[in-house]
């Protein structure tokens, strides 16, 4: 196939890194292999990949070849983005009003809200769809979470800007990948200094609307997940036995003294 048919500005990549373990952090590796320069819109890539995890003694291993057709635009052009609502919690209500204290840093749900609010006229056009991004606009934990229909109607507050795939997008686009996107690092950092206030830092539609965001295939999206997951995964385990290694000492010390 002669990729430069396709686009003619298409730039073509190619590297060969026979089997080494290119980086300790493969979550940052596939956020600057997407990331890398293009022209224009289409870059098309192919690269031999190995990455390899090690959690305990448990292994991860991605060995293949990746094709990607990447998609760079800005948020505007791919997602509605409207605002949350400020009301007062109804004591009789039967919809969850979403806060930000509903979550965790990670966009996870750390509490799990009772219905607040009566749905009406007035809120009704608010109800969050599934696939909806939530982006914690005001506050320093300015993390996005997407919203999961089964738990229940629900709206959000006015932390949140909500972020609503166009429908051209749908098929191009996974919503969690949106989430991890604006979750990484160096978007986070990027929004943040484009924060305004001090004792409310709030990022406004606008700047959010405005930042790049690249789009590569769908199995690509797939993998970066996948990998994604992987590493939240290894985080955990690795917490879990600092805390075993911490009680073992502490249990030795303990002993030893008192023999």
């Amino acid at each position: 196939m002669n990729i430069r048919s396709l686009h003619p500005n298409a730039i073509v990549k190619e590297q060969g890194l026979n089997g080494e373990i290119i980086s300790n952090n493969p979550e940052d590796l596939i956020f600057r292999y997407i990331t890398s320069p293009v022209k224009e819109y289409l870059c098309f890539c192919s690269i031999y990949t190995v990455f390899y995890l090690q959690i305990s003694n448990i292994h991860f291993t991605f060995v293949g070849i990746i094709l990607l057709i990447i998609l760079r635009t800005v948020l505007k052009d791919i997602v509605k983005i409207s605002t949350g609502i400020y009301t007062k919690p109804d004591a009789f209500g039967n919809t969850l009003y979403l806060q930000a204290k509903h979550f965790k840093e990670d966009g996870s749900v750390d509490l799990l809200p009772k219905p607040e609010i009566c749905l009406d006229n007035k809120n009704e056009k608010h109800l969050l769809k599934t696939g909806d991004i939530l982006f914690a606009a005001k506050g320093i934990k300015n993390f996005a979470a997407v919203f999961n229909g089964n738990i229940g109607n629900a709206v959000a507050s006015s932390t949140f800007l909500i972020l609503r795939i166009n429908n051209q997008y749908i098929s191009k686009i996974l919503p969690e990948y949106l989430e991890w996107w604006l979750n990484h690092n160096v978007n986070q950092k990027s929004l943040k200094n484009l924060a305004i206030g001090s004792a409310l830092p709030s990022i406004s539609k606008a700047a959010l609307q405005e930042l790049e965001i690249i789009i590569p295939e769908m199995e690509k999206q797939k993998l970066v997940l996948k990998i994604s997951e992987l590493r939240k995964k290894e985080s955990n385990y690795i917490l879990e036995i600092n805390k075993l290694r911490e009680l073992l000492i502490q249990h030795k010390i303990f002993t030893s003294i008192n023999i």
